[in-house]
């Protein structure tokens, strides 16, 4: 029993001594020294075989970070331009539909015109030819002939209305179709004002100005627009609210909305927020009221629209539906 005591203590003490020497090894001092050409002061530092090591792995680890977050951020770079592309080749079909559509009260008033003529002629021409002729028994059949005319030039123009319209309203359908599908995909991006009935006026742009506090240049990540305290705030497009919070930093209450395409809304300085995390809005639906919260100088509504991860100007998308704000778009150098 004793030999056997023994004989693990010995084991154990030879596993500690390995333990040791190991760890004596990985701690060997080594020496570094550089020596300059010029034969000046030569520099040297000790470093142990295990800080080489360590050294070793976290700068490995960092080197296939960078390559990692690049080629993660290149590659949002290029959804975000590619987002970019499909947005301007929507809005300019969006230029070609209203194009489309601008013939429809000229098809509509000749569609009257016509149908007007059809009345005008089916019902009162024959009555027209009766007043003309005698009474007797040749002026009656005269006007029976005239009556028939009448109403065979009628029929015909009937006809014809029929086929006009049977050839219009295709074209009418799809117009249809496609502008339910634009005021779709309008709805699901920030076009709408998102201060309830247009109400509000724009005291800071999208771009450099002055900061009212400090006097400073900064860049405005978006549109101020400045109403009295409680004026409901909307959301500019479809949406899933993603945070509602209150932000030290400057924005006091903020709420935070997800949209389709990778779009993103921010309105901040609310007084309240009428909404819940998680909850979903539709396009023009209160989500505040308008305040001074945070870092504000007056009641006014801090709107921004952002892209992944990009702050851009909210104008490019407000003006989509109102031609009025074209004039406010900043171009960002």
């Amino acid at each position: 029993m004793k030999k056997d005591e023994n004989g693990s203590k010995k084991r154990r003490f030879s596993l500690f001594n390995a333990i040791k020497q190991s760890w004596q090894h990985w701690r060997r001092p080594l020496t570094i020294m550089l020596a300059p050409h010029d034969e000046g002061k030569v520099l040297s530092f000790r470093v142990s075989i295990l800080s080489l090591w360590v050294f070793g792995f976290l700068f490995v680890g960092l080197f296939f970070f960078v390559i990692l977050f690049s080629t993660s951020n290149y590659q949002l770079t290029q959804k975000i331009d590619n987002q970019d592309a499909s947005i301007l080749k929507i809005m300019d079909e969006s230029q070609k539909l209203w194009q489309a559509v601008g013939p429809l009260p000229a098809i509509t008033e000749v569609l009257e015109g016509t149908i007007s003529t059809i009345d005008r002629d089916f019902g009162h021409t024959a009555l027209a030819h009766l007043s003309e002729q005698g009474g007797d028994l040749e002026g009656g059949t005269v006007s029976s002939r005239g009556a028939q005319s009448a109403q065979d030039l009628g029929i015909q123009k009937i006809e014809d209305s029929i086929r006009t319209i049977e050839d219009t309203i295709p074209l009418i359908a799809t117009l249809g179709e496609l502008l339910d599908t634009q005021k779709q995909f309008l709805s699901e991006i920030p076009t709408a004002w998102p201060v309830i009935s247009r109400r509000g006026t724009i005291t800071m742009l999208f771009g450099p100005g002055r900061d009212p506090f400090t006097d400073g240049w900064q860049f405005h990540t978006g549109v101020d627009i400045a109403h009295s305290v409680g004026t409901p705030v909307v959301a500019a497009a479809d949406g899933v609210v993603v945070r509602t919070s209150y932000n030290a930093g400057g924005y006091g209450n903020i709420v935070y909305v997800r949209h389709n395409y990778g779009f993103y809304t921010r309105y901040a300085h609310m007084q309240r927020y009428t909404v819940v995390e998680g909850q979903r809005v539709k396009q023009g639906e209160q989500l505040g009221l308008m305040g001074a919260t945070g870092r504000a100088t007056g009641s006014h509504v801090h709107f921004e629209v952002l892209l992944g991860t990009e702050a851009r100007d909210p104008m490019q998308y407000l003006s989509i539906i109102d031609s009025s704000l074209v004039g406010y778009i900043r171009i960002r150098n």
